[in-house]
């Protein structure tokens, strides 16, 4: 690696390797030697503060990186209590056709029609996994682990029953 590199990879002293040869020299062989504004202790001044801010950019990128993250947490967590009053609603909705069709306009980024379901595979609804969209790109979401039964006992109540139940 040069010196010139892009400033993103992990360097565990940010002085370039030519200043600090340099600044070795002023140690030992132009030891005795004083330059107007520059000498040993005006170059390891700032080789000092260069180190410093270098550590300070470093701990904000971490505290940045963690922001970054929860932020992306935050999103999630919000997409899928949406998808879930969204889900809700279009089951309150029943046989309301205006409150229907208004749920139907907001998108959620799911496809239209159940949510979860894609096409039916040997008589049964095929599940599709469940993901959320997020800065970070598509991610998939944990799913509860309901039996058969269960879900072909729900799919058998009417929508309209299951609000009011």
């Amino acid at each position: 690696m040069t010196d010139t590199e892009t400033p993103t990879r992990q360097v565990s002293d940010p002085v370039p390797t030519t200043v600090r040869e340099l600044i070795a020299t002023f140690e030992t062989l132009l030891r005795d030697v004083r330059f107007p504004n520059v000498d040993l202790s005006v170059l390891e001044a700032l080789a000092g503060e260069l180190r410093e801010r270098h550590a300070a950019v470093e701990r904000i990128r971490g505290e940045l990186s963690a922001a970054q993250e929860a932020l992306a947490e935050s999103h999630d967590v919000l997409r899928r209590r949406a998808l879930t009053a969204l889900a809700y609603a279009k089951v309150y909705a029943g046989d309301d056709p205006t409150l229907t069709e208004h749920l139907s306009g907001i998108g959620l980024g799911r496809a239209a029609g159940r949510a979860g379901h894609d096409k039916k595979v040997g008589g049964r609804r095929a599940r599709r996994k469940a993901t959320t969209e997020g800065p970070g790109g598509v991610t998939p979401v944990a799913e509860l682990p309901f039996s058969r039964d269960s879900v072909e006992a729900e799919d058998a109540v009417p929508p309209a029953a299951r609000a009011r139940g």
